[in-house]
């Protein structure tokens, strides 16, 4: 993965909400000390969000003018290759995106913790995998590679979604432009993109229900952006993120028909046909799920019994979603028939 050239590109994206790479930061070297620096703006940043908490602060938090920012924002720069700095820098900057007011900074700022987060992922990835590794000390890494990963969850994906609600884009190395046809997740770490599958699930239909409740609808699901791209390059698992995009559009199309008189973010009125276009573009997407090839792990029968049980799980809970999405889009287009006149 060339994350120094997809730094690059995070950055010039990120300049448009006003956190720019400063030319003596793309210079610098790791310092020696990287880490004990790291540690210490760690904890400068923790007191930082509690005196924030208790008195709010009455200046505006922007990225590049705030010298904290501007030093974390440094060892990024610089320490690319440094594991134990890049798994601590994604909660560092999930803790001062929490200062920032702009739903942009705030998604700027995770696709920047989203580099140094797989940075540090793949770099563990290697010792786990390695033979060589012990037993204790792979399980060690496997709870810090689950800790490490949380981000993408709590942070990243929440952060990208409410800016693709507000804005319908993203960041680039959230969208993997520079990497469109590299999945971020090697074979050993599937499940790792079963967990960002159901990230999605919850984090979608936390957002369809909060805005339907206010009276807004989405037009289109706000991270579907990604979930192309992975569908495109981790090209194992396209089958299943095809019906997670089914499910996707069947939350708005639910969304639209408990809400009709729901607004678009732009205060216009949702499209009158909104319910049953979404509608049909979850049957497109979960009709071409049934056409796609079989993920070859889950056919491997070269392993036993129990594995083979255990790797069929997900293929069950797969066969239970793409149903209960058939199900929910009967239902739609039931009620749909019965409100005609």
């Amino acid at each position: 993965m060339n994350w120094k050239k997809l730094t690059h590109v995070a950055l010039a994206a990120a300049t448009l909400s006003g956190i720019a790479a400063t030319a003596s930061a793309q210079g610098q070297s790791c310092p020696d000390d990287a880490l004990a620096r790291t540690n210490s703006l760690e904890r400068q940043i923790e007191q930082r969000l509690l005196a924030a908490q208790q008195n709010p602060p009455t200046t505006q938090f922007i990225p590049n003018q705030d010298d904290m920012f501007n030093q974390v924002h440094a060892l990024f720069n610089a320490c690319p290759d440094n594991t134990a700095v890049n798994q601590k820098l994604p909660f560092m900057f999930y803790s001062l995106s929490q200062l920032a007011e702009s739903t942009t900074h705030r998604a700027a700022i995770s696709d920047i913790a989203y580099i140094a987060m797989m940075r540090a992922k793949d770099d563990l990835r290697e010792t786990i995998d390695d033979e060589q590794t012990s037993a204790g000390r792979r399980n060690l890494l496997h709870e810090q590679r689950n800790t490490l990963m949380t981000n993408l969850s709590e942070f990243t994906i929440p952060a990208m979604a409410t800016h693709g609600v507000l804005t319908g884009s993203g960041f680039a190395a959230f969208s993997m432009q520079e990497t469109p046809n590299v999945c971020p997740y090697a074979p050993s770490e599937r499940f790792l993109l079963l967990e960002e599958l159901e990230a999605h699930r919850q984090t979608t239909q936390n957002a369809v229900v909060g805005l339907a409740q206010s009276g807004y609808v989405i037009t289109e699901p706000p991270l579907e952006y990604r979930l192309k791209a992975l569908r495109r390059a981790c090209r194992d698992h396209a089958r299943q993120i095809t019906v997670d995009l089914a499910l996707q559009w069947t939350f708005i199309a639910a969304a639209a028909m408990e809400t009709p008189d729901g607004l678009q973010i732009n205060g216009e009125p949702q499209p009158s046909n909104l319910v049953e276009t979404a509608s049909a573009t979850a049957r497109d997407f979960l009709e071409n799920s049934e056409l796609m090839r079989e993920d070859p792990f889950y056919l491997d029968e070269t392993v036993s019994l129990p594995e083979r049980f255990a790797r069929e799980v997900p293929m069950i809970e797969r066969t239970r979603l793409a149903n209960l999405v058939r199900r929910q889009l009967d239902e739609i287009a039931s009620a749909r028939r019965n409100a005609q006149p």
